[in-house]
């Protein structure tokens, strides 16, 4: 799985292509989160303060995953990562402005509720299980697939 970066700025969000410089500040996410075509969305946005990450199969992240899991599908849900391997937040998308407010990240850093305009998200449908694993040296476990 590849990934894009994701900027968050004052006035939104800014996804840049993953073969460009990293940008100051930016987070890895899954691409399919961005699509230029898609709806406007309500957004929970769960970011780590400035210097904090937590590895990514801390069983405090396992369990929002599972919750996120076990609950309505979300329009969108990926996980922000500062590098491979470590958590720094996640970004959920619902199309009613009441789904997003209840993000099981914000058990784990602070989470805000905004609201983004068309262009910006796409949707991605929910993987089989949490995909907290890691194999061959940081590479993200495939999820979606067996291989």
């Amino acid at each position: 799985m590849s990934w894009i970066w994701l900027v968050v700025e004052p006035q939104g969000l800014r996804f840049v292509p993953a073969d460009e410089p990293e940008p100051e500040g930016a987070l890895r996410a899954d691409p399919r989160a961005h699509d230029p075509s898609g709806d406007p969305a309500w957004v929970s946005l769960t970011l780590a303060p400035e210097g904090v990450s937590l590895p990514f199969d801390d069983p405090a992240v396992a369990g929002a995953l599972r919750c996120v899991l076990a609950g309505p599908p979300p329009r969108l849900v990926t996980s922000l990562l500062r590098d491979e391997v470590r958590f720094a937040g996640a970004l959920v998308a619902a199309d009613d402005p009441a789904e997003p407010a209840e993000s099981p990240f914000a058990r784990i850093f602070p989470t805000r509720v905004l609201q983004v305009d068309a262009g910006v998200l796409g949707r991605v449908p929910l993987p089989a299980g949490p995909g907290i694993a890691r194999y061959a040296g940081g590479e993200p476990w495939p999820w979606d697939r067996f291989d």
